[in-house]
């Protein structure tokens, strides 16, 4: 087995989730050197016994550079935003590579211990581009960063009234009194709220929870799918009367993946650590780590079940009784999937990597299909399929 490593920090550690080294798991440590790149090889020897060989790598020049994730970014001022940029090929050597700000009144890079990672400060209203650009590469990334004031400041347990046009984010300037967890919460559910970026309303109950230190300063935000008028609040988080889950019943084909979401009453209640299980494993599976990932592995139902420290388990039934097929798409062609005897129930389909496809028509749903992948097709009523080029 060889690999490559490059040398970020003044020491290296490399852990090893494979089955054919020493029982799945080895941790390696050595010294590494900041800017080097090292070839890692891993040999079995017939007594069971692991030879580890590291040495500089042979690495290619660098050809390109681009954004990580999204060249366009807006945020407010105070966030610190963290940028990364890809590199190719992946194994070649960076060197030095060059964080500029065209305007560091606005946003100004920082160092952080990764050379293809920095943390952005944003500092004042107003647009900066972030260049980062390496010797000897005529490649260059560039991040266009649109800072804006925010919308005022939020007190604790005085509610704010928030206009918002559809998809549009309004921010709010919070300074925490004390020590302690606190709950940015809505009494509309629809509606995504944010702690500086990364607590946020992933449940839909309208609510979302952050820890805080005397002073810190937190950007609260939140955006809507359609036009409303509602409240925000901050409150310091109380513990939960009740949870429950939702969705509370779930539908879906052998090899999907589900989230299920935790929600609180009341709304600005402490997110108590969860445990979670499940009635029949070989049907659903709890994925590693919790946080509500299911697996559905199996035909059949099963139940799934969060308990906290302080309140009972609250069921979930899922799998429930469906009409389902896997399908193998034998050419690259259009498909339509109805229902039988005039029904107008829902149809889902998804494809192989969970992602929900295909055109609805009331009845019937209609998906553009690559020969040799795989798609889950299901409906609460009997289904039939037909080739669009017969």
């Amino acid at each position: 087995m060889k690999f490559l490593l490059h040398g970020d920090h003044p020491y290296a550690r490399v852990t090893l989730n494979d089955e054919s080294i020493a029982n799945g798991w080895l941790d390696i440590w050595f010294d590494a050197v900041a800017g080097n790149v090292y070839e890692i090889t891993l040999e079995n020897s017939q007594d069971g016994e692991i030879s580890c060989t590291i040495q500089l790598a042979k690495t290619p020049s660098l050809e390109s550079i681009t954004p990580g994730y999204s060249a366009n970014i807006s945020a407010f001022v105070g966030q610190t935003k963290q940028l990364y940029v890809s590199l190719s090929p992946v194994e070649a050597d960076p060197g030095a590579l060059v964080w500029e700000s065209n305007n560091e009144t606005v946003a100004k890079p920082v160092q952080y211990g990764l050379k293809t990672v920095r943390d952005i400060e944003l500092l004042k209203a107003g647009t900066a581009h972030i260049t980062v650009s390496a010797p000897g590469c005529d490649s260059t990334a560039v991040f266009t960063i649109e800072v804006s004031d925010t919308d005022g400041t939020m007190t604790l347990d005085v509610s704010q009234e928030v206009t918002l046009e559809a998809y549009e984010k309004i921010a709010y300037t919070f300074i925490a009194p004390g020590n302690g967890e606190y709950v940015l919460w809505s009494p509309m559910d629809d509606l995504t709220l944010e702690a500086d970026g990364d607590a946020y309303d992933a449940g839909g109950d309208g609510s979302c929870a952050f820890e805080a230190s005397e002073g810190d300063r937190f950007i609260l935000s939140c955006w809507a799918r359609e036009d409303t008028t509602t409240t925000i609040n901050v409150s310091e988080a109380v513990p939960a009367t009740g949870i429950s889950l939702s969705p509370a019943t779930i539908s879906r084909c052998v090899g999907q993946e589900r989230w299920i979401n935790v929600l609180y009453s009341p709304r600005y209640s402490s997110r108590e650590n969860l445990t979670w299980s499940s009635s029949n494993q070989e049907v659903v599976r709890i994925s590693e780590g919790g946080w509500g990932r299911i697996e559905l592995v199996g035909v059949g139902t099963a139940t799934v079940t969060a308990t906290t420290k302080n309140l009972t388990m609250i069921p979930s039934d899922n799998n429930v009784p469906c009409h389902s097929f896997r399908f193998t798409a034998p050419e690259d062609t259009g498909y339509i999937v109805w229902q039988e005897n005039g029904d107008w129930g829902w149809i889902n389909i998804f494809n192989s990597q969970g992602d929900w496809i295909g055109l609805d028509g009331g009845g019937f749903r209609q998906f553009d299909a690559k020969k040799g992948e795989t798609y889950y097709i299901h409906s609460p009523n009997e289904l039939k399929k037909q080739s669009l080029s017969n």
